[in-house]
């Protein structure tokens, strides 16, 4: 059986996306905890975290 690389299975299709998914949510996540752990621009100024875990300045 000779096996077409045009059009791909759909199953490989569906990994590749979510494989692609899976790199840009674990980039956001490092982008979220470096930002979190990184000093603040002042160090006049303090941050708190707010009920979705974000930081706020105060």
């Amino acid at each position: 059986m000779r096996i077409d690389r045009a059009h791909p299975h759909p199953l490989e299709t569906t990994m590749f996306f979510l494989l692609l998914l899976a790199a840009l949510a674990l980039w956001i996540a490092v982008l979220v905890a470096l930002a979190a752990t990184s000093p603040g621009r002042g160090r006049d100024e303090q941050t708190r975290p707010t009920a979705h875990g974000f930081f706020t300045r105060v």
